[in-house]
């Protein structure tokens, strides 16, 4: 067996276990798939960078309110599309009360079900 085929072996393994991974985490969040009209929070380190930075440097206890006040509502689930879109996750576009426009959020970064 060379080196060459030795590191081309290695790398197919490689990139067959990222494969399947991959697909692993996507089921994990389809089942959390979120519907129109659901209530959520947003993270208030997905829309503040001061709070995103307290996380980042490990100071993540100084934040006292993780979530947003606000319950906003989808209003709209924005499918992924391209080449690797078996791979990305689902975006939502929110509104508040108000059916004012608000965000367009990843959702394992930024939703979560109100309580």
């Amino acid at each position: 067996m060379t080196l060459t085929a030795n590191t081309d072996d290695r790398q197919n393994k490689a990139y067959i276990n990222l494969q399947d991974n991959a697909i692993k985490m996507k089921d994990r969040y389809d089942t959390a798939r979120l519907n129109l009209n659901d209530p959520v929070r947003i993270l208030k380190s997905s829309i503040n960078s001061k709070i995103r930075a307290l996380y980042k440097s490990r100071r993540g206890k100084l934040v006292v309110v993780k979530y947003t006040p606000t319950i906003y509502y989808i209003e709209k689930v924005i499918e992924p599309n391209g080449l690797h879109r078996e791979f990305t996750r689902v975006r939502y576009w929110l509104s508040d009360n108000n059916n004012q426009p608000e965000l367009i959020i990843k959702k394992k970064e930024a939703l979560t079900r109100s309580q």
